[in-house]
């Protein structure tokens, strides 16, 4: 019948190869620790791992970190205290994160708490934040109510104060992943370097109010890092790469995040971003707002606020993209297009759907997404000026942050030399 492919099911195959990986004999770690023995104080933690002939994949490194939680005064908690972490409590301690190869800059995450929170969002589903993602302290948050009333916030508690001797003390192991873009392929004879930029802050820490204040301290933190031995057929395959001195891309999905106040009793706000990578594109922007919980323990700064947005557009330069305003109300619970337009371009990004329900999305994590991916070419070596113009049902309250995460497809080029090692072409 035309049109029509016949399967066979597999287990009827019995004449099909078995698929063995013998590329890689083994694969060793090495512990990169930062180049200072302070880790507490606000500043640079600058970790660097030099030359190697090995075959390094990065994106299977993994950070941890050793958290202790005291009171302000240095003395511990009790199990009852109701105290905890936040979603994503490590990364709210650092204002960025830097990726460096040799002298090159490759990527550069400002505002690491919020940008990987919104990332996260994107990314994980909700198995995986009632399981495995506590292992790097990633929960789903499904109340808004309180801070003691969610399943995420019991576990977490659980780990600090009612599963350990010395009570407040945890460790997290956080997936390269979760923080860098940068993916795909090893790289060989390449000077790493990661550097995270401490704050003194009270983002991570959540209490009710009436218990003593906290303070969060960083005890170690460390960057392991695997190398792969290849076999002698990998390596002769790579060995031809290395002797034609081969240019290799390195495709990737940046990201940048970007903060803004927005005026007081403002009923209306442009938010301007500009975008210097002249040799991309934007794919996507995602947009939220946040009132009155900077630094402040009994708030959480994972809980958005929507502000009674009434209508927003992103101009790129002269155009408008999408072509249709995003239009909703709040108050009468009109805003499933906003909820649709978020599903949609995490769709693009996962091919999964959102774990976050429609009333959460309203209460807790209103994210306004657009889809920037269908442009006409642009001149090259061009700026894109990027504006996100907002309309508001009412006056935006005092002490309101908008906050954009920016992604978009970027590519490295690498070249692998004769001593085996590889260098930056283009970027």
């Amino acid at each position: 019948m035309e049109g029509v492919e016949r399967v066979k099911p597999h287990y009827l195959e019995l004449n099909s190869k078995t698929l063995i990986d013998d590329y890689i004999i083994s694969k060793k770690w090495e512990e990169v620790r930062a180049q200072t023995a302070e880790l507490d104080p606000a500043g640079e933690l600058i970790f660097t791992t030099h030359n190697k002939n090995d075959y390094c994949l990065l994106e299977e490194s993994k950070f941890i970190f050793d958290i202790d939680i005291t009171k302000a005064d240095g003395s511990r908690y009790i199990n009852t205290s109701e105290i905890g972490l936040v979603n994503n409590a490590v990364m709210y301690m650092f204002k960025s994160a830097k990726l460096r190869f040799g002298s090159h800059d490759i990527e550069m995450v400002d505002h690491l708490g919020y940008a990987t929170s919104c990332l996260g969002h994107l990314s994980y589903g909700s198995a995986y934040s009632m399981n495995n993602g506590l292992k790097q302290g990633w929960f789903y948050e499904n109340s808004s109510d309180g801070i003691t009333t969610h399943d995420g916030f019991k576990k977490i508690q659980r780990l600090l104060l009612k599963d350990t001797t010395e009570k407040g003390q945890v460790t997290f192991t956080v997936p390269f992943n979760h923080i860098f873009g940068f993916k795909g392929k090893v790289l060989i004879g390449m000077d790493l370097i990661a550097t995270f930029t401490k704050h003194i802050t009270d983002l991570p820490i959540i209490r009710i109010a009436g218990v003593d204040a906290a303070k969060i301290h960083l005890k170690r933190m460390v960057w392991k890092i695997p190398y792969l031995h290849p076999s002698i057929l990998a390596e002769t395959e790579l060995g031809r790469n290395i002797i034609a001195e081969k240019h290799i891309d390195y495709p990737f999905l940046h990201r940048e995040c970007h903060s803004v106040a927005v005026p007081s009793q403002a009923t209306s706000f442009d938010y301007a971003i500009m975008h210097m990578d002249t040799k991309s594109k934007p794919m996507g922007l995602i947009v939220w707002f946040q009132t009155g919980k900077m630094e402040d323990q009994t708030k959480n700064p994972n809980m958005l606020n929507h502000c009674d947005l009434k209508d927003a557009r992103v101009r790129m330069n002269t155009e408008i993209y999408p072509n249709l305003d995003l239009r909703c109300d709040f108050d009468n619970n009109t805003y499933m297009e906003c909820y649709d337009r978020f599903d949609d371009f995490r769709k693009k990004l996962t091919f999964t759907d959102t774990p976050i329900l429609p009333y959460d999305f309203k209460n807790m994590y209103p994210y306004f997404a657009f889809d920037l991916s269908n442009q006409r070419e642009r001149i090259v070596g061009s700026t894109d000026q990027i504006t996100v113009e907002f309309k508001f049902k009412r006056n935006v309250p005092a002490d309101t942050y908008a906050y954009s995460l920016l992604l978009y497809d970027r590519t490295i080029n690498l070249q692998m030399l004769n001593d085996k090692s590889m260098k930056v072409v283009s970027y």
